[in-house]
């Protein structure tokens, strides 16, 4: 007993003597204290019957106070923010580092979540709990003198973080056997059941075009790019009987402007209009009208052919389709200026003088 007294005075347990009804002399407990633990802001204080268990627990705790990642969690209470604290610092030393700003929000979470006493991640209840959390979750944004409800958004980011750490302490640290997020079944009301069926309408309804529509595209009027500041110069000059400042009073605009845009062609090709045609009368796809070659059409046998390499051609094979009688005398009588049926895409800056490509979305 000697030799256990002296081995209680290391730092972090003391003798008590005081039995477990509160009166002095009779029995013996050890109390364990430690400081500076992750996610504790106060002192541990813990009270042990046995010695053994005692020095075990210390043991425990300076380790985990010395390397946050190597904590090693017992049958009992697994700490958010023990979880918490290792997530971070595997982010954090991982090869795929996020932003700091995503580490931030993610230690924000953790300890928005700790401070609501949702920090035993055994409890039978705990996700529910978490659920109701988010629920009444506020957000102070800057300026606001009263918190007001959080965002949908905002409580979606708050659980997936929360999910984020608890698959971390499941899958990698092995400190609980599932995640209980998983019993919660996402429950579809009839208004969500609508919205996601009014999404997925609406997702599709761009996919599919209907005959006028298809008419309007291929239609010679689609043909043409109309200059709209042309016709604005010109028919400012016609109300004002060819006086070119008076016109540029009219628009607001220097009297440069009204040559300028006097002499500009009246209207131009639209390359997106061949595009619609060749889509249209042969079913080939974005990709394949973009990458289509003078090489690939031959008039003499009214074919045309789509080469597997080209980006779009999903089904890989070298396929021929024969063209219509509409077709066959668009392609017969448009100007090739270039290996490429339909031209590159540009727009003029007619303050540069130059051209400048433009994106493939434009296309679409």
């Amino acid at each position: 007993m000697t030799r256990d007294r002296k081995q209680d005075r290391h730092p972090g347990i003391e003798d008590r003597w005081q039995s477990s009804s509160g009166r002095a002399g009779k029995g013996r407990r050890w109390r364990l204290r430690m400081s500076g633990l992750p996610g504790h802001e106060g002192g541990v204080v813990e009270l042990f019957d046995d010695l053994r268990q005692a020095k075990d627990r210390r043991a425990e705790l300076l380790r985990v106070r010395s390397d946050p990642a190597s904590v090693r969690v017992e049958a009992g209470k697994v700490s958010l923010a023990d979880i918490g604290t290792s997530y971070l610092r595997s982010l954090k030393e991982g090869q795929d580092r996020p932003t700091e700003h995503y580490i931030e929000t993610v230690e924000h979470v953790v300890e928005r979540a700790v401070a609501a006493g949702l920090d035993d991640v055994r409890d039978s209840q705990w996700a529910e709990s978490v659920q109701r959390w988010l629920q009444g979750l506020t957000a102070q944004r800057h300026g606001q003198k009263h918190a007001k409800p959080a965002s949908e958004a905002t409580r979606r980011m708050y659980r997936a973080i929360l999910g984020g750490a608890i698959n971390y302490a499941v899958d990698v640290r092995e400190w609980l056997t599932a995640n209980p997020f998983r019993k919660i079944k996402a429950r579809k009301t009839k208004a969500k059941r609508l919205r996601i069926a009014a999404q997925t309408t609406e997702g599709n309804a761009h996919k599919i075009i209907s005959l006028p529509v298809l008419a309007r595209l291929v239609s010679d009027a689609a043909r043409w790019r109309v200059d709209a500041k042309r016709l604005e110069a010109v028919a400012a000059l016609e109300r004002h009987g060819g006086d070119k400042d008076a016109a540029a009073r009219d628009l607001k605009v220097s009297v440069a402007t009204i040559y300028n845009r006097l002499g500009r062609a009246g209207r131009s090709d639209d390359p997106r209009w061949l595009m619609a045609v060749l889509m249209a009368y042969t079913g080939m796809r974005l990709g394949q009208a973009i990458g289509l070659e003078w090489a690939d059409i031959d008039l003499t046998s009214r074919t045309l052919r789509l080469r597997p390499e080209v980006v779009g051609n999903k089904s890989g094979v070298d396929a021929t389709v024969e063209m219509e009688n509409e077709l066959h005398g668009i392609l017969a009588s448009a100007p090739r200026r270039g290996a490429l049926v339909v031209p590159d895409p540009v727009e003029p800056n007619s303050k540069r003088k130059t051209n400048r490509p433009l994106r493939r979305q434009w296309l679409y």
